[in-house]
């Protein structure tokens, strides 16, 4: 790659001697250089503030601007590419980038750049077609200096920052390790942690790990680290340092209230998202007042023909078929795509391994949940749900019953029904500006993902409600975790 790009500038130096570049050196000598430099700054930093958050962006749009200035000046488009010296120097500026950045030059790279220029071109000659009260007003040779000093330092900070990073993969080794740590220290929601949508980062002795995805430079860890507790500040802090190195903002997603302390002191903020709902199965029944409508979800569903059986690990793969196609009803009539990060979503894989409890009428599934269980048959976790759309009224809470009474008698002591994500934040006086977001976002949230639909339907189990927390580095740290999220759920990863 470094032979072709050094081939390229020599031709193009060996170029340089074409009358076409007279032009655009009479600009140079007559002193124009800093109008080309100084009328696409605004041009360049309009662009900046769409999203242009990397080199592929922003060196093209750059390139862009400075080529339709020198159209303005009376220099053909492409002399500015032919220029004596601008392409070696080009060349070396561009190894000093890459190395420095630590980006790399791929061919997504070549066509974003491509397609970023193009797209500048509009932009450009729109505001350089409007800028000739500016031009005026930069004559003077004090406001030229500092406008190509700016455009200078601010040009060499986008150039040397570090690369935004990539989450890796995990392999089989990680993803094996991974499971060994979760069975020797029971939890049920790790099941999640490890469904293969997120990278994952051990401790110094593999003893421990959390699972993180990223979306542009911010890095958010699901849940608290599984391991020995006594390995987690540790993990917590290569974990940021890891964010740092990329110039990345560290954040941990619906953290436990145990573990506040421990984010405190790593020096996070933290602000609450959300209440998980947990039903303490050694005391969970269908009789008395407050479940009466359990029992009369019961005795509907059964008047409905409705029948329920329990799929285990083993014998899922059978129902695959039948499951993947209630599950594409779900989706198709809530017009939703899969999500995942912190939601189960219905990857076959993931649903191999877990168990299943399906409600059918007849030969047709009209309903499906997947639960992940602790090792040492504690504790269960709600993974994958779906029901179709021409499902009776009372078919999930038929179903959630159903399964809490097995699970109860299978010897489980908790059943985590999920979290409610951004419940039971209230807003007062003395609210911060983080937990009145949050509200907000409980509040008018509805359209796209039905908090308050998911915590009134929980509700109807008389769980007990834990919180659930969003731990980053400072408040604006929470801002962009918030920001990140809606994007990491729908698969988007950077």
């Amino acid at each position: 790659m470094c032979g072709a790009i050094a081939a390229i500038a020599v031709i193009s130096d060996a170029l340089a001697s074409s009358p076409a570049v007279e032009g655009l050196m009479d600009i140079l000598i007559n002193g124009d250089l800093v109008w080309l430099a100084v009328a696409p700054l605004t041009t360049f930093v309009f662009l900046l503030t769409l999203g242009a958050r990397d080199l592929s962006h922003w060196g093209a749009t750059l390139a862009g601007c400075a080529s339709f200035s020198a159209i303005q000046a009376g220099a053909p488009l492409w002399a500015l590419l032919l220029a004596p010296g601008l392409s070696t120097s080009a060349v070396v500026v561009l190894t000093i980038v890459l190395r420095r950045s630590h980006r790399s030059l791929t061919r997504r790279f070549a066509f974003r750049s491509f397609a970023t220029l193009a797209t500048s071109a509009p932009f450009g000659l729109l505001l350089l077609t409007h800028v000739s009260r500016a031009q005026v007003s930069l004559q003077a040779p004090d406001t030229r200096s500092a406008s190509i000093l700016l455009l200078l330092t601010f040009s060499a900070w986008r150039l040397l920052r570090p690369a935004s990073g990539r989450g890796l993969t995990p392999s089989a080794d990680d993803i094996r390790d991974a499971q060994l740590i979760a069975h020797r220290f029971p939890r049920s929601d790790a099941g999640l942690m490890l469904m293969g949508d997120k990278s994952l980062l051990f401790s110094a002795s593999r003893s421990s790990f959390l699972a993180y995805a990223k979306y542009g430079r911010t890095w958010v860890a699901l849940y608290d680290p599984v391991g020995p507790r006594n390995e987690w500040p540790a993990l917590l802090d290569a974990f940021i340092e890891l964010a740092k190195e990329h110039s990345g903002t560290a954040a941990f997603y619906q953290v436990r209230p145990e573990s506040i302390q421990m984010y405190v002191d790593a020096g996070l903020a933290l602000m609450k998202v959300g209440e998980e709902a947990w039903l303490d199965l050694d005391t969970f029944s269908v009789s008395g007042a407050r479940r009466a409508h359990l029992r009369y979800a019961l005795k509907r569903g059964e008047r409905e023909g409705l029948t329920y059986r329990l799929v285990s690990p083993g014998e899922i793969s059978s129902a695959l078929p039948s499951l993947r196609a209630a599950s594409n009803a779900w989706l198709h009539h809530r017009k939703a795509s899969e999500r995942c990060f912190s939601i189960a979503a219905f990857d076959e894989s993931f649903v191999k391994r877990h168990s299943a409890i399906v409600v059918s009428r007849g030969s047709d599934t009209l309903a499906f949940a997947t639960y992940m269980t602790s090792s040492d048959g504690s504790e269960a976790t709600t993974g994958v749900m779906r029901v179709i759309p021409s499902a009776p009224a009372c078919t999930m809470e038929y179903l959630f019953t159903h399964l809490s009474l097995e699970l109860k008698a299978a010897g489980f002591s908790r059943f985590s029904l999920g979290v409610a994500p951004f419940s039971g934040i209230k807003r007062s006086s003395i609210s911060t500006s983080c937990n009145r977001i949050g509200y907000v976002i409980s509040r008018h949230g509805g359209s796209a993902y039905n908090f308050r639909g998911l915590r009134s339907f929980k509700e109807k189990f008389s769980p007990r409600w834990t919180p659930r927390y969003l731990a980053a580095s400072g408040r604006l740290g929470l801002y962009k975790a918030l920001a990140a999220l809606p994007g990491l759920t729908a698969g988007k990863r950077s």
